[in-house]
């Protein structure tokens, strides 16, 4: 289902590095994935939160991200020994 009346794309500022304007330059934040930096930096500029369901990547940053204004939503929960059921 093809929804384009409902999305809205948006410009990301890059620096002459490569990285995005709006993600923290945070040492604590230096190992968290490149590939998600992306809409780490959206959710910091537009102040929405992002929701994470089982990357474990969000969950090892979450106090850096937040401390940079960047709100975290574990749809799963923040116990990932949980969020896996085995057998299933």
């Amino acid at each position: 289902m093809s929804a384009p009346d409902r999305v809205v794309r948006v410009q990301l500022t890059r620096r002459r590095d490569g990285s995005y304007a709006d993600f923290p330059n945070d040492p604590l934040l230096a190992s968290f994935d490149p590939s998600d930096q992306k809409f780490a930096a959206i959710a910091r500029r537009e102040q929405k939160p992002v929701l994470n369901a089982t990357d474990t990547d969000w969950l090892h940053h979450r106090q850096a991200l937040v401390r940079n204004g960047i709100q975290v939503e574990f749809i799963c929960g923040c116990n990932n020994d949980h969020w896996f059921v085995s057998g299933a």
